[in-house]
């Protein structure tokens, strides 16, 4: 038979024993939480380069030869994208730059916009034929001697992808 002194000591080594495991427990617990700190940072497309990557709109339509009461002639441009992530164009609006009349009144003429649908553009695959209008010196009855000879320039203006 074991003595009371065996006991008690097998006693005392199971409690030392379960606060080594316990205490393990927690110092495990504090190994493995941890908390910390840092910092990063990101940049957007400069200025500079946004214009740079902004859709080339460009007129490949021949606007020349007009007269007082011609028919209208269809304006068509290509959408081309330099950047290097595709890119979607919205609704394009036209206008005259009033400038290029000279002394031909803009009363003279009927720019209309048409609704286009150049949708995505890809870098390297320009859409090409966009119809985005027509313009047409108009017939007044009234002298338009000034508007001889007169080349409208034209603005092309898009608010981005809708």
């Amino acid at each position: 038979m074991r003595s009371l002194r065996q006991l008690k000591n097998k006693k005392i080594a199971a409690i030392a024993a379960t606060a080594i495991v316990a205490g393990s427990a927690g110092t495990a617990y504090a190994y493995w939480t941890t908390t910390g700190a840092g910092s990063g940072s990101a940049a957007a497309v400069s200025v500079a380069d946004a214009d740079a990557q902004k859709v080339v709109l460009a007129q490949t339509s021949d606007l020349t030869g007009f007269y007082p009461g011609a028919p209208a002639k269809v304006i068509v441009l290509t959408a081309s994208n330099p950047a290097d992530f595709a890119q979607k164009v919205g609704e394009i609006t036209v206008s005259i730059e009033p400038a290029s009349l000279g002394s031909c009144d803009e009363s003279n003429w009927t720019l209309v916009n048409e609704a286009d649908n150049v949708g995505v553009v890809l870098k390297g695959a320009p859409k090409t034929n966009v119809r985005v209008g027509t313009l047409q010196l108009d017939e007044t009855a009234n002298n338009q001697d000034v508007c001889k000879g007169v080349q409208p320039r034209l603005a092309f203006a898009s608010a981005g992808g809708e």
